[in-house]
């Protein structure tokens, strides 16, 4: 007979009891495995098993005891979710330059006369205002200026008489440039306007109006109007 059995999910114990002769204990764990001895360790799957302790005497006498034993599944944990993907905001536009670009010209023949590319105020620090002229057989290429009297940057100074003389089918293009650390974060930004030779008797708006955001957040207006013989 046993005196007392323990089971738990890591080990089982028994203590028998003969007056007559010494006593072996042997254990089926109900899993499928056994083993021998009054004290074992043994770790148990989850599950519910009959665990079984049989005593034997030398004479041959058994005792057997069997005890239930029921072990939870461990929980399952579920996975941390991810942490959400926060995306930069997206940069800044660059502040535009809306100058307003005063431009005239006489016209005779074939033949126009540029007679006044000034850059309006407000002007932003170390701007440069650059005249380029595009086109078969321009007097210049490219002109520029960070001269800036009574508020504006008058661009006709640069151009000798015969570079102010131009013909049918020239551009005449003026552009503000300011440094990218004031007027755009991430580069330089401009303010642009263009004027191209017309037809004889046919004259030029003094001024430019606004035409919005051009190329690269660049703010430009231009001036267009048909060459001679277009």
């Amino acid at each position: 007979m046993f005196r007392e059995v323990s089971v738990t999910p890591a080990a089982v114990s028994a203590t028998p009891f003969d007056v007559w002769s010494s006593v072996t204990t042997a254990w089926d764990f109900g899993d499928g495995t056994s083993g021998a001895g009054e004290a074992l360790a043994h770790a148990f799957a989850a599950g519910t098993v009959n665990v079984t302790a049989r005593a034997r005497d030398r004479f041959g006498h058994e005792a057997v005891a069997t005890r239930p034993l029921t072990i939870a599944a461990p929980p399952v944990i579920a996975p941390s979710p991810a942490p959400p993907v926060v995306l930069p905001a997206p940069p800044a536009p660059p502040p535009a330059l809306n100058n307003l670009v005063g431009n005239n010209r006489d016209v005779r023949d074939r033949r126009f006369t540029l007679t006044l590319p000034v850059v309006r105020a407000p002007i932003p620090k170390d701007a440069v205002a650059t005249v380029t002229c595009l086109g078969k057989g321009c007097p210049f290429k490219t002109k520029k200026s960070a001269k800036v009297k009574q508020g504006e940057i008058n661009l006709l100074p640069l151009l000798s008489k015969r570079q102010r003389r131009l013909k049918a089918g020239m551009t005449v293009e003026v552009r503000l440039t300011a440094p990218a650390s004031r007027a755009a974060p991430s580069g330089s930004c401009s303010s642009a306007t263009r004027s191209r030779s017309r037809r004889p008797g046919r004259s030029s708006p003094p001024r430019t109006p606004p035409r919005g955001p051009g190329p690269s957040g660049a703010w430009s207006r231009t001036i267009r109007a048909a060459a001679a013989g277009d």
